[in-house]
């Protein structure tokens, strides 16, 4: 039976501080903040629940129930490889693991802990939350942190590799001078490039094009990353 959402909720301290979840120890369970996006999952990568911010933050259709499924008839292949090894490692020694990425329309972590909860049906919970650049253990590395070595994009979707590039730099606060000086090219190319950014994401000024770039956690990495089909291709 599904749990109530309302009743649980997943914690962490880190060196005595609280800084939410995160790979870290010790790992606390009493209830789930539904600001988060919370999954159960079976060794054999079964979905058992999802609350609706999972639903929302990792699959294309928010009004799916993914319940009973499994995750490769959910994400694309790509992404099955490296889930399926940090589950198999987070059974067998306890140990709690997060994979980052960018995926969908922002920078996610997913914190993958074995559940030790007998209230709760499946073999691991997996919670995911924005990870935009900024926030604390962004920039973290580790044996326990995983960053996907590809982007999977829905709303930046219609954007060159070169479009994704200069947002990515706005976000960080560059001028054009400074944006042509970092990507070889000439200030009236990097004016184009701006044009057509804001044409394609609806947005009215430089500012909220810089503004979106810091919100998605979209970096010069993640923007020349390669890039795996939509999920509703696979299907």
């Amino acid at each position: 039976m599904r749990p109530p959402m309302t009743t649980l909720h997943l914690d962490t301290e880190r060196n005595g501080s609280n800084n939410g979840v995160a790979v870290s120890e010790p790992f606390v369970a009493t209830t789930f903040d539904p600001a988060l996006g919370v999954w159960s999952l079976t060794r054999d990568l079964r979905v058992l629940f999802a609350t609706p911010v999972a639903v929302r933050l990792l699959l294309d259709d928010p009004n799916r129930e993914p319940s009973g499924e499994t995750l490769g008839e959910l994400v694309p292949a790509a992404v099955l490889s490296p889930i399926r090894a940090i589950v198999e490692q987070v059974v067998a020694d306890g140990r709690p693991r997060a994979l980052r990425g960018f995926w969908g329309d922002a920078r996610l972590r997913s914190t993958f802990v074995r559940n030790e909860d007998d209230r709760i049906e499946g073999d691991v919970i997996v919670v995911s939350r924005p990870d935009p650049i900024g926030m604390p253990g962004a920039t973290e590395t580790g044996d326990d942190l995983v960053d996907l070595p590809f982007a999977y994009f829905r709303e930046l979707s219609g954007l060159s590799t070169r479009q994704l590039e200069v947002l990515s730099l706005m976000g960080l606060g560059l001028s054009r001078d400074e944006i042509a000086k970092r990507t070889y090219r000439s200030p009236k190319t990097i004016d184009t490039h701006q044009a057509t950014l804001r044409r394609k994401l609806n947005a009215s000024s430089r500012v909220e094009l810089s503004m979106l770039a810091q919100r998605l956690g979209l970096t010069q990495e993640i923007a020349q990353l390669p890039r795996v089909e939509p999920i509703r291709s696979i299907r």
